[in-house]
């Protein structure tokens, strides 16, 4: 991703978290510091800490992911992405997607 300009404008993407409201509150928190906020839920756990504006469900198959996210990141001019744990399939693919922007 490029290099930001300090006042520029952050659009931050929530992946999966810990099973907690932990990033719904970080997230609700970014927000009140005039980010836009957005968030991908994978599951009905993910959804059950996290829903409402500016969320989503995926419902695609891993294999269908890549171009999603892609889309996803570029339709919401993504600054930032906030996950847990770098190892996760549906993360390295996104970090990977993310770095080539």
């Amino acid at each position: 991703m490029p290099v930001l300009e300090v006042n520029q404008k952050r659009n931050v993407l929530f992946l999966q978290g810990p099973l907690s409201p932990l990033y719904q509150q970080l997230g609700k928190k970014i927000g009140q510091q005039g980010c836009n906020v957005f968030r991908i839920n994978f599951s009905v756990g993910d959804w059950l800490h996290w829903h409402g504006k500016g969320c989503y469900s995926y419902r695609g198959s891993i294999s269908d992911w890549q171009a999603f996210v892609s889309q996803f990141i570029d339709d919401h001019e993504i600054t930032d992405i906030v996950l847990h744990g770098d190892r996760r399939v549906y993360h390295k693919i996104a970090i990977q997607v993310a770095r080539q922007k």
